[in-house]
């Protein structure tokens, strides 16, 4: 859908709006951000062209707007692969479950941002596997005793006493 200039700085604004007020995303073309990039880029050739027009205030609350609604978006989704990694990845637990990210991958994503949401999860997906207990249990100990072995010791000394 091609979108005119002035019409564009409307959507910018209800896009805006909804990114404030809902914890979801709001609904925007999947080709939002080129949208957005080629709407600042015409802002732009315009202010060069005439530095003094009108166009320098649109180009920076437009810029402004943008900016804000990209870190509205990243927040939320950032915060979406944080709690899907909390609910589907249990740190300490033996056999974690699978994944299911058809059902808790947010609405409303673009590519771009698809794209971020899965690169998070595999990054905390990753981080979380690093620090489990099943990947030191493994390894085992620092000192080279399991992990069980310490338990034994540990309920040796605790009998002692």
């Amino acid at each position: 859908m091609i979108i005119m200039q002035g019409d564009f700085f409307q959507v910018l604004r209800r896009v805006q709006k909804e990114e404030r007020n809902k914890s979801s995303l709001a609904r925007v073309e999947n080709d939002f951000y080129k949208q957005l990039r080629d709407y600042i880029r015409n802002l732009e050739r315009s202010v060069a062209s005439d530095p003094f027009g009108n166009e320098q205030l649109l180009l920076n609350n437009a810029q402004r707007i943008a900016t804000e609604i990209c870190e509205l978006r990243e927040s939320k989704i950032t915060k979406a692969a944080n709690n899907n990694i909390y609910r589907s990845f249990l740190l300490f637990k033996k056999d974690n479950p699978q994944f299911d990210l058809l059902d808790t991958t947010p609405l409303n994503l673009t590519d771009e941002e698809e794209t971020l949401y899965f690169a998070l999860m595999d990054a905390l997906k990753s981080h979380r596997y690093r620090i489990s207990l099943d990947e030191y249990a493994e390894e085992g100990s620092l000192d080279g005793t399991s992990l069980e072995d310490e338990g034994e010791e540990y309920d040796k000394d605790f009998d002692e006493d």
